[in-house]
């Protein structure tokens, strides 16, 4: 099905030994992620998004506190125009490119999966 980030692959973490190719991300992080430095990444991640959110639109975003479980969808509507900002800000922080075409980051938790490879960093 390709990759939905290019680069070298590394699978997420599943309770299955065999992770198929559909959900295989690369490592892309200029540093492994680590119980030490996992909540440096996410707040990494979440300094990234909020920086660019408050640019594109800042009296939507301006003093939105942006978590983990932040989440840009209304009532099952996709906000698409947050999605395409937060993929061009993580592409220009992280050095990747995600395929739009593939995947929608929608909150900051597939966010942060897709850029580091490991499903859940709690």
């Amino acid at each position: 099905l390709g990759r939905l980030v290019k680069g070298s692959l590394r699978s997420f973490t599943t309770h299955h030994t065999w992770t198929p190719s559909k959900y295989s991300f690369p490592s892309t992080h200029a540093f492994e992620v680590t119980p030490e430095t996992t909540e440096l990444f996410v707040r990494r991640v979440i300094k990234c998004i909020r920086e660019r959110l408050v640019t594109y639109d800042p009296e939507r975003w301006r003093g939105v506190e942006i978590t983990y479980n932040s989440h840009w969808n209304n009532g099952g509507y996709v906000d698409i125009p947050t999605c395409i900002q937060v993929h061009e800000a993580l592409e220009k922080e992280f050095k990747v490119e995600i395929l739009d075409q593939r995947i929608l980051v929608t909150d900051v938790s597939t966010a942060c999966a897709l850029i580091s490879g490991i499903e859940h960093l709690r």
